[in-house]
């Protein structure tokens, strides 16, 4: 923690910026059974920004049970298993008088804490007593040369430390690049990078990796689609990587996302869609990501399929989910600003736990900034019995104002 405080001093030079900040938080309220549910809900961000400086702070919190929430904060998380966390993530980038000269930083701080179970009663309650706490900081300049899309140069370099119990790991990093169009919508790109890490154990020797990749960038209208095709490198052993994602708006009402990745994990590059606290650096992670949304008149449908293999020497852990919302907007003088919503969410962890939520429910928008839920929820727990619930949360939603301007 002090380390976050240390970043923040340095990001808070002198510079003529104006500061906003936007907040938000959900309270909820659940019960089933004889037991009743609380959970807290909250979100920060502060946007710095002036000519030559942009800065922005994030901090995200839940508290409590999340059984005691008719939405589920982060889906496809372990956090979904009742756990209470405090995450706390900076960036800030500086130009210098070029515009094309940038020195940009990052620092993140997590505490994950630890879950106990009633003997007597099997409740699951947050022992806020034993916690993990993780931390990384990424640091570095970078030069960019853009001449149109007819031809791009872009390099950098990244020190980065970071921490998760009891491991301390240093990492250093250099990349170039180059971008070359070949036709008013496409773009041929090439890159290449080498990152060398050491940890403060015995048993994890330090070793350099080199990586390159050839790719294709394609902006349209309607579409873009981005290809990468590599390898990576390490001593006598090479490693194939890619990187595949595409956004296509089907017509005016909806939309499809379409992602999938290999690549080998760093402390300045986190690809996972999931919050993989146990990963290794060195290992090497598969993701595949499906996003579909429909918009039209009352109606919205959302649906979202996730899936993420994560593999070191012989070891492996797959963690995917899928979830389903609708929202269908009423029009009853009985409840004015309501809508009907419905949901179901499916995640696994390792072949080991698994959950399935089903939830219907009203909501209702109270103003601008506040939003009432009700709704039933049915939770299906590998690690625990079949319950219903009912749930109502309260949530607000502030809008974006100047704290300051300095």
């Amino acid at each position: 923690m002090k380390l976050l405080w240390l970043f923040l001093l340095l990001i808070s030079i002198k510079i003529s910026a104006a500061i906003t900040g936007q907040g938000s938080g959900e309270l909820g309220m659940s019960r089933d059974e004889d037991v009743t549910n609380a959970g807290l809900g909250l979100r920060y961000k502060l946007l710095r920004s002036s000519v030559n400086t942009d800065a922005q702070f994030d901090s995200r919190m839940q508290l409590g049970s999340d059984r005691g929430r008719s939405l589920v904060a982060t889906a496809a998380h372990q956090y979904q298993y009742e756990n209470s966390f405090i995450d706390n993530d900076i960036y800030h980038s500086f130009n210098f008088i070029s515009p094309r000269f940038n020195w940009t930083s990052s620092a993140s701080h997590s505490i994950d804490f630890d879950n106990k179970v009633s003997e007597t009663s099997g409740e699951v309650t947050t022992d806020y007593s034993s916690r993990e706490e993780s931390w990384s900081i990424t640091t570095g300049p970078s030069f960019t040369y853009v001449k149109g899309r007819w031809f791009d140069f872009w390099t950098n370099t990244n020190v980065s430390r970071q921490y998760k119990q009891p491991t301390f790991t240093d990492e250093t990093e250099l990349n170039l690049g180059f971008a070359k169009s070949i036709n008013k919508l496409s773009q041929l790109t090439f890159s290449a990078s080498q990152r060398c890490s050491q940890d403060d154990d015995s048993i994890t020797e330090d070793s350099c990796r080199s990586e390159a990749n050839l790719g294709v960038d394609t902006q349209a209208k309607n579409y873009s689609f981005t290809f990468e095709y590599g390898a990576s490198f390490e001593e006598q052993s090479k490693t194939d990587i890619y990187s595949v994602s595409g956004n296509f708006d089907l017509n005016s009402r909806s939309q499809l996302v379409l992602t999938a990745y290999r690549v080998v994990d760093s402390i300045a590059r986190q690809e996972s869609d999931f919050e993989d606290e146990t990963s290794s650096l060195a290992g090497i992670k598969e993701g595949r990501n499906i996003q579909y949304l429909y918009e039209w008149s009352r109606n919205r449908l959302e649906l979202n399929a996730r899936r993420l293999v994560s593999k070191l020497d012989n070891n492996q852990s797959i963690n995917e989910d899928i979830s389903i919302y609708y929202d269908f907007r009423l029009s009853s003088v009985l409840c004015t600003a309501c809508a009907f919503s419905t949901t179901y969410e499916y995640s696994r962890f390792d072949f080991e736990r698994e959950q399935k939520l089903t939830s219907i429910g009203v909501s209702k928008r109270n103003s601008k900034k506040i939003q009432t839920t009700l709704s039933f929820r049915r939770t299906e727990r590998s690690e625990q019995e079949t319950f219903w619930s009912i749930n109502f949360l309260i949530s607000y939603t502030g809008i974006a104002s100047k704290v300051s301007n300095r």
